[in-house]
């Protein structure tokens, strides 16, 4: 989930091409402690109470024509789609409400302003929160920067944005636990918020 809309090569690229090479890194830096520290802790977590065993979902004959094992495919196919689409597409609307919502209630000038700590926190709470398209998250980062919000602010948002948003946040909490997601989005908030002060601190 973290490595799919960050670690893409063309998402990886457009970080060290359009930001200074410690902003990249710090973004990279970001998405892999959240792939070998995080997950692993957070896999451990769901180990403690063993899942309980699954039976094959599907029967394989032995006498099936090729045409029986197409057909077979395509209805399985088309099932498969209808399940994603009835437990996302719901999910989703509700993503896209409440992240315009949060874009609405923001003020128009509220990253322009002097940076602070709790400035930092709140971008970061808000941007985790946000659904975007991959590599969304670098286009809207170097965007504000050329319109001259803070550079703290900036990497809040690239170490935030597209990593996980409200819509990934309520499949993982509906299929593994809630617990999980809540962690996840702490996480990568905090982390978010993190990288937002050491560039602040280096001025």
């Amino acid at each position: 989930m973290f490595a799919s809309p960050a670690l893409n090569v063309v998402v990886l690229a457009m970080s060290f091409a359009l930001f200074p090479a410690h902003v990249a890194i710090l973004k990279l830096a970001t998405v892999l402690f959240l792939i070998f520290v995080f997950a692993p802790a957070a896999a451990s977590w769901q180990q403690s109470s063993p899942p309980a065993p699954v039976a094959c979902p599907f029967e394989i004959p032995m006498d099936e024509t090729w045409g029986e094992a197409f057909v077979g495919i395509g209805r399985s196919y088309v099932w498969s789609s209808w399940y994603v689409f009835r437990i996302a597409f719901p999910w989703m609307l509700l993503a896209a409400l409440l992240g315009a919502i949060v874009i609405e209630l923001l003020p128009p000038q509220a990253l322009v302003a002097n940076v602070t700590v709790g400035g930092i926190i709140l971008v970061a709470l808000i941007a985790a929160f946000l659904p975007v398209p991959m590599a969304f998250d670098v286009a809207i980062a170097y965007i504000a920067m050329t319109h001259g919000v803070p550079l703290p602010y900036v990497v809040t948002i690239l170490c935030t944005l597209g990593i996980i948003s409200v819509f990934s946040l309520s499949i993982m909490g509906k299929s593994v636990s809630w617990k999980v997601a809540a962690a996840a989005y702490a996480t990568v908030a905090f982390l978010g918020a993190v990288s937002g002060l050491i560039v602040k601190a280096l001025g």
